[in-house]
């Protein structure tokens, strides 16, 4: 219904329109055809592993500093940020999108300096750009659903 109408189930079982209105200052976008439905529990599970990894760096989460799955993460999060980010047209998505790609930039960058042995402090610089990413992704995520680009209403 592009009249402002979603159909909402009833607690008594039925089903019948209901207006739903944005709130003030809120424009909710047309929803993208392009857009896969696996792309927001895509990017929640990108951020789990982005906090997952980054409390790991910053030593909240004892494990050690090499790990492989530090380093594959530092290798996949670049190409899996810019995949799942790609279908956002707002203008908070887009910000969000620059700002998960820098934080995912900095990963591997920081990584390789990691690896090479260079101050220790950059463990803890790691896991911030670990968990800006992971921020980002579920502001993505959360301003996808919230646009009306939530898998539930296709």
């Amino acid at each position: 219904m592009d009249d402002g109408r979603r159909i909402v189930m009833l607690s008594s079982g039925s089903v019948e329109p209901v207006w739903m209105r944005p709130a003030p200052g809120v424009e909710l976008q047309p929803q993208d055809p392009d857009a896969p439905r696996f792309a927001v529990p895509a990017l929640v599970l990108l951020a789990a592993v982005a906090i997952f990894e980054g409390y790991q760096w910053l030593q909240i989460i004892p494990g050690g500093s090499l790990r492989p799955s530090g380093f594959l993460f530092a290798v996949a999060v670049v190409p899996a940020t810019w995949l799942l980010t790609r279908w956002g047209t707002g203008r908070r998505v887009v910000l969000l999108r620059r700002v998960a790609l820098a934080g995912a930039a900095a990963v591997p960058v920081v990584g390789i300096l990691v690896l090479a042995g260079h101050d220790p402090g950059l463990h803890r610089c790691l896991g911030a750009a670990s968990l800006l990413v992971a921020v980002a992704v579920l502001a993505i995520a959360a301003a996808s659903e919230r646009g009306d680009h939530s898998a539930s209403t296709r």
